[in-house]
């Protein structure tokens, strides 16, 4: 019996020199590429809004990061004793204010420079599902363990993430862009309802890839969902 799927792909761009800067930004996948990139001392710029599923919460990430825009007190909220950011991980969540703002912004002000000097960006999109926040109607990048019913949940269309991302392709012409999708299924919303948000994701790819020459899709999902199809392979 074959416990894979061969599977034929070829880089359509020549390989990474160890001298260029990488910029990786998505979900846990993203950082746990990066992570093995800087273990071979790669210079990696990862996520510095933390851990984000949703392609649009990434470009706006992106775009933060890339004006050096700096956040202030009104950009937080306080719940359960810390202070958070709709757009980051909980791992910016503090109990100091002061020193939150602090960590946000010297964590832009870093990712700021690091892609201006960048050569490459990977882009792992988890999942179309985001949360809308009716306080503030902004999708949200984290929502923070907040009551189910403090959110609407949708689907994103794929005009959104196109949409979204198109801007900052066209405002970084030259960097090569690639974009992967997150092999984790969700399997917590229903293999269905999990299959249909990465098919979202997968269509928006494909549009991107053929709209701008310097974007490129990485088949990270393919390899391992079909070719390694063995959940010895997966972590818990």
């Amino acid at each position: 019996m074959k416990w894979v799927l061969p599977f034929d792909w070829k880089a359509p761009v020549s390989g990474i020199n160890p001298k260029d800067s990488l910029v990786l930004l998505g979900s846990c996948f993203a950082e746990n590429m990066a992570n093995k990139l800087q273990e071979d001392r790669f210079t990696v710029c990862q996520n510095p809004f933390g851990i984000i599923y949703n392609p649009v919460s990434m470009a706006k990430t992106f775009q933060l990061c890339q004006n050096k825009q700096a956040f202030t007190e009104e950009n937080l909220f306080f719940y359960n004793n810390l202070w958070h950011s709709e757009a980051h991980h909980t791992d910016f969540s503090g109990t100091n204010k002061a020193a939150v703002l602090s960590k946000i912004n010297a964590e832009i002000s870093s990712a700021s420079q690091q892609i201006a000097s960048s050569h490459w960006v990977f882009l792992t999109f988890g999942t179309a599902k985001v949360y809308v926040s009716k306080n503030s109607g902004n999708i949200t990048g984290n929502c923070h363990k907040r009551p189910a019913n403090d959110f609407e949940t949708r689907l994103l269309s794929v005009e959104e993430i196109v949409e979204a991302w198109s801007e900052c392709i066209k405002q970084n012409a030259d960097k090569h862009f690639y974009l992967t999708i997150s092999p984790v299924r969700y399997v917590r919303e229903g293999l269905v309802e999990s299959n249909l948000s990465k098919s979202i994701l997968r269509v928006a790819l494909m549009q991107l890839t053929q709209s701008f020459p310097n974007v490129h899709y990485f088949p990270a999902y393919e390899l391992v969902v079909d070719v390694l199809r063995d959940y010895r392979f997966y972590a818990k």
